[in-house]
């Protein structure tokens, strides 16, 4: 059975928590490794904010770029990366950062990057081809809008 969240285990310096996300690393990996586009659903709490860039990450995605994972809204884009960057024990800024609308904790050495939409858009008009990440994971996808939509289709097209 699935943890209820106050039974989930507490980030620590030394890794990630165990949850249900991490049983489907493997296949997870595979399916990124052959397809330009996946889509992972699963449910609250399992995982799929905090530890897909930390696969990824571990995986050796961030040898050719940073890791974006775009969030609809700033105050997530805040708490999920520090929640990311205590479980890695990593300060802000460094491996882990974020880059919201007038705040950007990133550095040379930020290789998992959260973002919202907005601030990935603005990237986009001075690099159309986002060559600076590896792997562009949209969280939250279906509070998303159509905008949302049309720009990774058109950033697709540079790939």
């Amino acid at each position: 059975s699935t943890p209820v969240p106050s039974e989930m285990p507490s980030p620590s310096p030394s890794g990630p928590p165990v949850l249900p996300i991490s049983e489907h690393e493997d296949e997870i990996v595979a399916a990124v490794e052959a397809n330009p586009v996946i889509v992972v659903i699963g449910e609250t709490g399992s995982g799929k904010s905090t530890q897909l860039s930390q696969i990824l990450h571990r995986r050796g995605y961030t040898r050719r770029g940073a890791i974006a994972v775009t969030q609809p809204r700033r105050v997530a884009a805040v708490s999920v990366s520090r929640r990311v960057a205590q479980e890695l024990g990593v300060s802000i800024g460094e491996e882990v950062g974020y880059a919201i609308r007038f705040e950007d904790r990133t550095s040379e050495k930020t290789k998992i990057k959260y973002l919202t939409d907005g601030v990935l858009l603005r990237e986009s008009l001075s690099n159309p081809e986002l060559k600076q990440y590896s792997v562009i994971i949209l969280d939250e996808a279906h509070e998303r809008s159509l905008n949302t939509y049309g720009h990774l289709y058109v950033t697709q097209i540079y790939r």
